[in-house]
């Protein structure tokens, strides 16, 4: 139940900052973390990635001319939107988006050959859990790219920006990858 009422709280604030989270997120990061994806997750015509917390699409828009498919998913309906209008203004038709969580990916095991997610983890409640449902969707031999933030101690994200991790120690993260 806190789980759910904390990935609300996260949903809710998506759909308020979703018109204009592009202008917000140029405050934190900008396109260089899209060529950092680009350049680590090197997907092919015949790959279907998963962009995982996709938010306004921009990582999805940057890597789907390259895939053969690409999924968006994200818990904000709202951001859905957002990137569903970008994808077409942008003329990329190889990318569904879906609204889903990342915690229980509504997608089969074994259906995808590369999961991507962009300062995801620190917006889900319960980051073990999507580590192991990016592991079952991924093909055998398939490629996880993660971006996120480092551990931290402003406090005032988690109010301001609906974070429910202060980035996190890579040592951990690197635990949560074996343990799947």
């Amino acid at each position: 139940i806190a789980s759910n009422k904390l990935m609300h709280r996260s949903s809710e604030y998506f759909a308020k900052v979703a018109s204009h989270w592009d202008t917000i997120r140029q405050g934190y990061f900008d396109e260089s973390v899209t060529e950092k994806v680009r350049e680590l997750a090197v997907p092919t015509t015949n790959t279907t990635a998963v962009d995982l917390g996709t938010g306004t699409g921009f990582v999805a828009a940057a890597l789907a001319p390259r895939a053969k498919r690409l999924i968006g998913i994200d818990v904000s309906n709202e951001m859905i939107k957002v990137a569903r209008k970008k994808l077409e203004d942008e003329d990329i038709r190889n990318v569904d988006m879906i609204v889903g969580s990342a915690e229980q990916i509504p997608l089969k095991s074994d259906s995808v050959e590369l999961v991507v997610g962009n300062m995801v983890l620190h917006h889900i409640p319960e980051p073990q859990a999507a580590f192991a449902e990016m592991h079952r969707i991924l093909k055998k031999g398939g490629k996880l790219v993660l971006t996120d933030l480092d551990k931290h101690g402003y406090e005032w994200f988690r109010e301001e920006m609906a974070d429910f991790w202060l980035g996190f120690e890579r040592e951990e993260i690197r635990r949560w990858m074996r343990q799947t």
